[in-house]
């Protein structure tokens, strides 16, 4: 994997862990919190192109964020405190209902 990048807890660039444990994934509520300390509120919605979070800032406005396409069922609510966040290479943070773990020993390049 990689070793743990503190900004924005990217961890080999595959997922978002805490920060006080790298080896426990980030709770995508953590992540909004940490990320958008004016987040008044989070609600799961549906579109054309699947499940997103939409969370509401103080100020009015909204961000949207991606769930995973295998971390939902339609027509199944979800759980946003079940939630863990994967940070994909581009930088975009992905709600998901899996858990990445470590699954064989790091290779370091020269």
């Amino acid at each position: 994997m990689g070793i743990l990048n503190h900004s924005p807890y990217t961890f080999g660039g595959n997922f978002a862990t805490s920060p006080s444990n790298p080896c426990n994934m980030q709770k995508f509520v953590d992540f909004i919190a940490e990320r958008h300390p004016d987040a008044a509120s989070a609600t799961p919605v549906d579109g054309k192109n699947g499940r997103f979070i939409s969370v509401k800032l103080t100020d009015g406005s909204y961000i949207t964020y991606p769930m995973g396409k295998k971390s939902y069922e339609l027509d199944v609510p979800t759980d946003i405190t079940e939630l863990n966040v994967v940070i994909s290479d581009d930088g975009q943070a992905i709600a998901t209902m899996n858990t990445y773990v470590e699954a064989g020993a790091t290779f370091t390049f020269k």
